[in-house]
């Protein structure tokens, strides 16, 4: 009974959510293909690593801090200008 609910789940959420899931699907290869045919460029691997990281909820680390830790600088917070109301 428990395996026929989840097969209902899951054509459920393929037949609302069809388009969303397909790209999801799709980030998640792409992530696969680069980490695996990266592995030789370090910048790259850890890159395509750190995405699916942050899609999988897995790290907490930022994108500044993981510039860093690639040598690159890691850049300030872009200051927005103060609101000013058009009326």
């Amino acid at each position: 009974m428990a395996g026929l609910l989840t097969h209902i789940i899951e054509w459920l959420k393929w037949r609302i959510v069809k388009r969303e899931l397909a790209a999801l699907e799709r980030y998640r290869t792409a992530c696969a293909e680069a980490v695996r045919w990266n592995a030789s460029i370090p910048e790259s691997h850890k890159t395509a690593e750190w995405i699916r990281q942050q899609g999988e909820g897995e790290s907490s680390v930022n994108i500044g801090k993981f510039r860093k830790s690639l040598g690159f600088e890691e850049y300030p917070r872009p200051e927005r200008p103060p609101y000013t109301d058009p009326q």
